[in-house]
């Protein structure tokens, strides 16, 4: 990001800024995809090493978090 923020104040082309924004975005999602990856696989396992249903509640409930649900739009873990 510091680089993008050298590219404005250098003058850099807009296209040329919008390019590497891209380009971090995409690194940005393939390192939250492998981090989500582990935690998931990390938390749906119990001591004994099989997956549990309350892991899998809270990697869910997790994830809706980070996936900003819309407002009004009902959890789907919710059972009312």
């Amino acid at each position: 990001m510091r680089g993008v923020q050298r590219m404005i104040e250098d003058g850099r082309q807009c296209e040329d800024i919008v390019t590497q924004l891209m380009a971090a975005r995409a690194a940005l999602d393939r390192a939250s995809l492998v981090i989500m990856t582990r935690y998931i696989q990390r938390c749906l396992m119990d001591p004994t090493g099989q997956a549990s249903q309350a892991g899998l509640e809270r990697v869910m409930s997790f994830f809706l978090q980070i996936a900003g649900a819309p407002p009004g739009e009902e959890n789907p873990l919710d059972e009312t």
